[in-house]
């Protein structure tokens, strides 16, 4: 029997049978479609999580601390980083203790004294706002706090920009120095050590413009860049960023740091960690997806199971005119096939639909709740492709017994049978 006959007797069972065709082709569809659902969740909620905690430059940066009063960097051990091969950039960063005033109520924080360049490898973008830039004449553009620090004024990142997200928010900063400038772990009661320390005042007493928000909800601190404290005599740093060129230099400046005694932190190795763990989600997903295909084929199994019974006697017309044990498992193969290509076609069409109303409604809610609409799903054309291929894969397995078992009918019994 030519192909192209063997293809249009697959082909009539469809017609001949709409009804129960297309419920076996829901069920693979439904299957396949929350297969789609749950791992693109798992590939979105990823994406989403590594896009805010890293970039390009963090993954090529180290931040290396110093162990408070034990061991403290100076410049000689940034110099010391600045001599290895391929390091772009070193920026060390100052800790110090600073009161805040905002509308006549005031509050302390830590702040770090940085060069703006420090932004460029910072691992997210700001909640609010942008980072700190300089202009012409080297005089910062304003200052970057972190989200508590705006809760201790009893206001939030909307209320220090316009419409046109321009700052309107000027926040008056004291800084205080003391000996152990390098102090880095934070403080909940910081304005009272200020009082209640030898610290003095430096002639630092000015208003900055709030030009950027920090999504850090819990612990206050605040960035001012070193050009707008030019009178404070830094001799030691709390920490220091380093910006490598290649991964080769980035493990090279991390062993040289800890050689040295000093913690190093790496966003490289919360990214490795962040992409182990949602490998795993990503698989139980999946496997509840697939649980869901499996009744499907199942279903499908039966669908097929039926077709043999139901068509005995034309199996056995068939075979008398002709047709070979080859010509009738084939026939059955390409339906069960085709079965499985309808519901991969319509599982992706179920999953893409699910996703897009499933996102619609959490970023409605999260529009009436004052939150961010962000994209949870993410789909990988690989992907897509691996579980199209893998539904006509399956709809070709289920059809494997029923077609073994049509190939072997007597055409004789088969035309008796009732």
């Amino acid at each position: 029997m030519k192909f192209r006959y063997t293809f249009y007797f697959a082909f009539r069972m469809f017609q001949t049978n709409k009804l129960r065709t297309f419920l076996t082709v829901l069920g693979i569809s439904i299957g396949i479609g929350t297969i789609l659902f749950l791992v693109s969740l798992g590939y979105g909620l990823q994406a989403l999580l590594l896009e805010r905690i890293a970039s390009k430059n963090a993954l090529l940066s180290i931040d290396v601390k110093s162990k408070e009063d034990v061991l403290l960097i100076n410049d000689d051990v940034v110099q010391t980083f600045r001599d290895i091969d391929d390091i772009e950039d070193v920026i060390p960063v100052t800790t110090t203790k600073g009161l805040i005033r905002l509308d006549d109520v005031q509050g302390g924080t830590n702040v770090n004294i940085v060069d703006p360049s420090y932004f460029k490898y910072f691992p997210t973008n700001p909640q609010k706002g942008g980072y700190i830039t300089l202009t012409n004449d080297g005089i910062s553009n304003g200052v970057v706090v972190s989200e508590a620090v705006l809760r201790l004024f009893n206001i939030s990142a909307d209320d220090v920009f316009n419409e046109k997200g321009e700052s309107i928010k000027d926040i008056e900063v004291i800084l205080f120095w003391e000996n152990n400038q390098n102090k880095t772990g934070e403080d909940e009661n910081t304005e009272q050590s200020i009082q209640s320390s030898n610290i003095v005042p430096q002639l630092i007493e000015r208003k900055f413009p709030i030009v950027g928000v920090i999504r850090e909800p819990i612990v206050t601190y605040m960035y001012i860049a070193r050009q707008d404290v030019p009178n404070i005599p830094i001799t030691t740093y709390s920490e220091v960023k380093i910006k490598t060129l290649t991964d080769e230099a980035r493990e090279k400046a991390r062993n040289t740091a800890l050689e040295m005694g000093f913690e190093v932190v790496a966003i490289v190795d919360t990214l490795v960690q962040t992409t182990r763990i949602f490998r795993i989600i990503q698989i139980t997903l999946g496997v509840f997806g697939l649980v869901a295909l499996v009744v499907s084929a199942i279903g499908m199994f039966n669908t097929m199971t039926i077709a043999l019974l139901e068509r005995t006697r034309e199996i056995g017309i068939i075979k008398a005119i002709g047709a070979r044990r080859k010509d009738v498992a084939n026939l059955f193969l390409i339906e069960s096939g085709m079965l499985g290509i309808l519901g991969g076609l319509g599982g992706i069409a179920f999953g893409y639909v699910m996703g897009y109303v499933f996102n619609l409604g959490l970023n409605i809610l999260a529009s009436f709740l004052g939150g961010q609409a962000l994209q949870l799903f993410e789909r990988p054309l690989w992907f897509v492709a691996t579980i199209f291929l893998f539904s006509g894969i399956v709809g070709f397995i289920t059809g494997i017994y029923p077609a073994m078992r049509a190939s072997k009918l007597n055409a004789l019994e088969a035309l008796q049978y009732k």
